[in-house]
């Protein structure tokens, strides 16, 4: 989260804004108050209901919570268009699935010499992998991550487990 005299970053906010405002626009379709797609124990931290939370509070908790904490910063310096399909899946998909399928589609993408280990983690053995790719491989990555998140929640939709239509509809609407 930022202090007071620390300036928002500019990708953050170019990457966040449109996904929020896509779950926060998912709530209120769904009528639910909009808590901006931030999980339960994301809004109680914030120490609001749910219906009072602002853009705002929802940039500066994606931000500590979701775009540091997934060391998306990295990501995005490598590569703006898969830090963009990460920071999306984490707020639609909320585990680390996503984060599985871009070490998988990386693995098969790039085929580095030592294959990443799938654990849902970017930390600095993906990094310094990302690193030594083209930033263009990468965004090939993420559009691989983004086609297998859309093969998951449709799956998920499929059997009813935990996705519904209007969650994949907002999912695609990022693309």
């Amino acid at each position: 989260m930022q202090g007071p005299n620390d300036t928002p970053d500019p990708l953050f906010q170019q990457i966040a804004l449109p996904a929020i405002e896509a779950h926060g626009h998912l709530d209120r379709q769904r009528r639910f108050p909009s808590a901006w797609g931030l999980p339960r124990q994301a809004f109680i931290a914030i120490g609001k209901p749910a219906g009072e939370v602002t853009r705002e509070d929802a940039l500066a908790a994606y931000e500590a919570h979701l775009w540091t904490a997934r060391n998306l910063p990295a990501v995005a310096a490598r590569c703006p268009a898969l830090a963009l399909v990460l920071f999306e899946a984490a707020i639609f998909v909320r585990d680390e699935n996503a984060l599985m399928f871009t070490q998988q589609a990386f693995n098969a993408l790039v085929g580095p010499e030592e294959p990443l280990r799938i654990d849902g983690h970017i930390g600095p053995v993906t990094i310094a992998a990302l690193e030594q790719v083209a930033p263009e491989r990468l965004e090939r990555v993420a559009v691989a991550v983004r086609a297998l998140v859309t093969a998951w929640l449709l799956e998920l939709v499929r059997q009813d487990r935990g996705a519904d239509v209007a969650e994949l509809e907002a999912w695609i609407d990022c693309a």
